[in-house]
């Protein structure tokens, strides 16, 4: 089986967060961690909507940095909960996430 998901020494500095060498691959399932392990920073920068520092990231075996809208094409979107966005405590991080990646696919 193919990994969907290959990420290769990626970091990423704010002022008081970084990520540093994040490396892992994913065959299938989820992305899963403790709070402030650095999920959410990771997905952002893999999917551009934080810049990365460095460091590669490849997806159904294609790279983010030259196949991006091949890739953003296979991707769909799903947010944890159950209920609306609005039902959720984090339904304000979610939207923006969602309608940022849409955005940003759209060429808006």
């Amino acid at each position: 089986m193919n990994d969907l998901l290959t990420v290769c020494g990626l970091n990423k500095t704010f002022d008081r967060f970084a990520l540093r060498d994040v490396s892992f691959t994913l065959p299938e399932g989820c992305i899963t961690g403790a709070n402030g392990a650095g999920k959410t920073t990771t997905l952002r920068t893999i999917f551009d909507l934080i810049h990365k520092d460095s460091g590669e990231v490849q997806c159904f075996g294609m790279d983010m940095d030259t196949d991006a809208r091949a890739i953003k094409d296979r991707i769909g979107v799903v947010l944890d909960g159950g209920g609306t966005l609005e039902d959720t405590a984090r339904g304000k991080i979610h939207r923006q996430m969602y309608f940022t990646i849409l955005a940003r696919y759209d060429g808006r």
